[in-house]
């Protein structure tokens, strides 16, 4: 029951408010409904999602020489071994559908997507919902609510999900690369995020924010997917920035309130596809915060940089233990209306909810889209990165590390608005120290060897084709704002010579 309130919620609270606020700010002229599909086809080393050896596994003679079998295998009067890996083609298809409203003082987004891929080793599926919205609320305050509910499969297609949560304040940079479970599974997921910002004066600022999400797998047999791990989080922080012409300086703290709930079996099944014998679950809770000292310069018009430091710590509520460490971010920024880039490192904590554990991670990654050419017709893009990741315990100590590569790279083209095509190479690899063997310390969730490579060829249309890109609704990186809610749509105006920026911002335009 805790669950689907959780997702209920993640789903309600921005509907609510685009309710509330919506029918004041839009006209029925300022809406827009389209519709995509894209079907691609490709082929990957894995089709299976094969783990090299899964972390929980062990040695069964029966699957063979160099084969593995969970736990309970040798145990079963049918072994369950793990398939070789193999090459094979892959089959993907998602269609989706957009509501975007706009007015002088809010802009918001409404889409769902339906993903569905399949192979010969495998299929899986996702279904998403996705909110968002940008408000202008007064004269010097602006707003920015977003959610999103979606269920589904892990398979060597969805990769690049975000693993990190709804984080407030902006994604941290070790979001995008996080470890997978060595088995697909199915989950549900949902979150919800809010962003208060108030000008008190044209170079004083003061920030809000607060983040809520839930991810739990969903239990479809006895034998590969116990133990599960669910995991919710509740997250605020709140923040000041003083900014001159090309520079900003603050400072930004942050409470995270993680719960998991691990759920095992109890007692072996004697026929494999029959749920245990019964169940036994545990749970534990953790606070992660942090303080933040955070400074922010723009180079020239299009290229910026952040440096954040300060202190974290990580406190066990069921065994008091404390980890407290030093947590920081390095970033370059290249934003443009055609392109945007960013190369970064951050030091931070953070839950993996598909894992069920938090984890202290060491994040190098680059991410952007650029185009190739003048006419913006053939487009750069990637999203890649390292991580070098650490369990934290019950006792505030820390696992033996996994080291994550992603390698996600992009080519498309865009002969019309109304077609695009995409040539996509994804490579994920996980290799953890240690197993959750007895080579592990107590209480480690170990995340197997994974090894995974897809290429894939898509064609996506849109219909009625659209002019303009996507909105965005993150708060804005630059000092000067210039890439905020309204950055997808026009350039930032030319300030009139004595005005502020909060009497620009009376006009209601919002930025």
């Amino acid at each position: 029951m805790r669950r689907r309130t959780w997702v209920a919620a993640a789903l309600v609270a921005p509907v609510a408010a685009t309710c509330v606020i919506g029918p004041r700010v839009a006209r029925a002229e300022d809406a827009r409904v389209y519709g995509t599909l894209s079907a691609g086809v490709g082929a990957s080393d894995n089709v299976g999602f094969v783990a090299t050896r899964p972390s929980d596994s062990v040695v069964d003679a029966r699957c063979g020489d160099g084969t593995w079998s969970p736990p309970r295998g040798p145990s079963l009067a049918t072994p369950i071994c793990n398939v070789d890996r193999r090459i094979g083609p892959i089959f993907n298809v998602s269609p989706g559908v957009v509501l975007t409203l706009e007015s002088p003082r809010a802009r918001y987004q409404a889409g769902y997507t339906f993903t569905a891929s399949a192979s010969p080793a495998m299929s899986s599926y996702a279904n998403r919902i996705q909110l968002g919205g940008a408000f202008v609320t007064g004269p010097t305050t602006e707003l920015a609510l977003g959610g999103h509910v979606a269920q589904g499969s892990t398979s060597a297609l969805q990769l690049t999900a975000d693993a990190g949560g709804a984080q407030p304040g902006g994604a941290s940079a070790a979001a995008g690369v996080a470890a997978l479970p060595s088995a697909s599974l199915t989950y549900v997921s949902g979150g919800v995020t809010e962003e208060l910002t108030k000008e008190l004066s044209p170079a004083l600022r003061v920030s809000q924010g607060l983040a809520l999400s839930a991810n739990t797998p969903v239990l479809r047999s006895a034998t590969n997917e116990l133990p599960y791990r669910s995991t919710t989080s509740v997250a605020a922080t709140g923040g000041v920035e003083r900014s001159w012409r090309r520079d900003a300086l603050g400072l930004l703290a942050r409470v995270d309130l993680v719960t998991q709930v691990q759920v095992d079996a109890v007692g072996p099944a004697a026929d494999p596809t029959a749920p245990p014998a019964s169940t036994a679950s545990t749970t534990r809770r953790a606070v992660i915060d942090s303080l933040v000292a955070t400074y922010k310069r723009d180079f020239g018009h299009f290229l910026g940089g952040e440096l954040q430091a300060g202190v974290l710590q990580v406190s066990s509520l069921g065994t008091g233990a404390v980890l407290v460490q030093p947590t920081g971010l390095a970033a370059v920024r290249f934003t443009r209306l055609e392109g945007t880039a960013e190369l970064a490192f951050s030091h931070t904590a953070l839950p993996n909810p598909l894992l069920g554990v938090n984890l202290l991670s060491d994040t190098l990654t680059l991410r952007g889209a650029v185009p190739l050419d003048r006419r913006a017709r053939w487009l750069a893009a990637t999203s890649s990165g390292f991580a070098h990741t650490r369990q934290i315990l019950d006792d505030g100590s820390l696992a033996p590390p996994t080291n994550i590569l992603r390698g996600d790279v992009t080519l498309g083209y865009l002969p019309t608005p109304a077609f695009q095509l995409a040539l996509r190479y994804q490579h994920h690899r996980q290799l953890p120290t240690a197993g959750a063997g007895v080579d592990a310390p107590s209480g480690a969730v170990g995340t197997g060897e994974i090894s995974v490579s897809t290429l894939l060829l898509t064609g996506t249309v849109v219909f009625p084709p659209q002019d303009q890109p996507p909105l965005i609704f993150r708060p804005p990186l630059r000092v000067d704002r210039a890439d905020g809610a309204a950055f997808s749509r026009d350039p930032p105006p030319p300030p009139p010579p004595s005005s502020s920026t909060s009497a620009r911002r009376r006009g209601g335009a919002p930025r």
